[in-house]
């Protein structure tokens, strides 16, 4: 079994409740419990009290912390709260979000798009300001879940996608100006992550298993994401056995932002049609 290193380190967990991106935040937060850290789960919906209880059931140590990423407040009490609570704080993850139905640009209600940055972007960097302090201490990890969509052109999502860019660009900022004082910096990039209720809905709405389905096809590993190959990712990352590893933007999305449509619809066809010289 691979030691990651983790036992006794205090990690503090946003949107670990589980109710966005197919339960990712909550997967994170079980992945780093179960390899021996004392987890903060933090998000703004009070559904993550039951999941922390859930895993201490299991012989794990954890504790809830409800909280809101756009109240700076909020958060300044929760990062205070983890280091009071267990003495230290090693491990930063945001995967805290928001994301709003927006339409194409012009069509983008202003007070939409300033309350998407204000909990994603803003959000973020108030976590890693605000945490640092602590992290310098004793150095740490800081990993920001970004998106698949900072990285290509989506439709009608302008707003989150500028946000999650910035992440990007923000992680490799603190990479640089906290790497010589042992604090590491990096993001993982998830495509699309579906898990067994977001895949049953589609089922009953012919648009959204199309477009599931068009992903799906686009990608190299031709399957989805799951909540628990971006914790993998993140538990790797934050781990030692990562320790020369900082500024970086971890894609994890079976490679679909490598592969253009176009090119993937060529690629199969030539795979039907192997002596057509298309």
């Amino acid at each position: 079994m691979v030691d990651y290193g983790l036992d006794g380190k205090v990690a503090i967990v946003t949107g670990a409740a589980g109710s966005g991106a197919g339960g990712t935040g909550f997967a994170i937060a079980a992945k780093l419990a179960q390899q021996g850290a004392k987890v903060v789960m933090a998000d703004i919906d009070p559904a993550g009290r039951r999941q922390s209880d859930e895993l201490n059931a299991q012989g794990f140590d954890t504790t809830f912390a409800e909280f809101d990423l756009a109240q700076e407040e909020t958060i300044v009490a929760l990062i205070e709260g983890a280091s009071e609570r267990y003495g230290a704080l090693d491990i930063v993850v945001n995967c805290g979000f928001m994301q709003l139905k927006e339409g194409y640009v012009h069509e983008t209600d202003v007070e939409a798009w300033d309350r998407i940055f204000a909990v994603n972007m803003r959000g973020d960097f108030l976590m890693i300001h605000h945490s640092l302090p602590h992290l310098l201490k004793q150095g740490g990890a800081i990993v920001n879940v970004s998106s698949v969509a900072s990285l290509v052109g989506e439709d009608t999502t302008a707003a989150y996608a500028c946000c999650k860019a910035g992440i990007n660009a923000l992680t490799r900022s603190v990479a640089v100006q906290y790497g010589d004082r042992g604090v590491r910096c990096n993001a993982v990039v998830p495509g699309s992550i579906l898990n067994d209720r977001i895949l049953a809905y589609a089922k009953t709405n012919e648009s959204v298993q199309f477009q599931f389905d068009m992903l799906k096809r686009h990608a190299p590993l031709k399957r989805f994401g799951t909540a628990d190959d971006v914790a993998n990712t993140v538990l790797f990352l934050v781990s030692p056995l990562a320790c020369n590893i900082t500024g970086q933007a971890v894609v994890c999305d079976g490679g679909y932002s490598i592969c253009s449509g176009m090119w993937a619809d060529i690629h199969e066809y030539r795979q039907d049609h192997p002596w057509d010289t298309m």
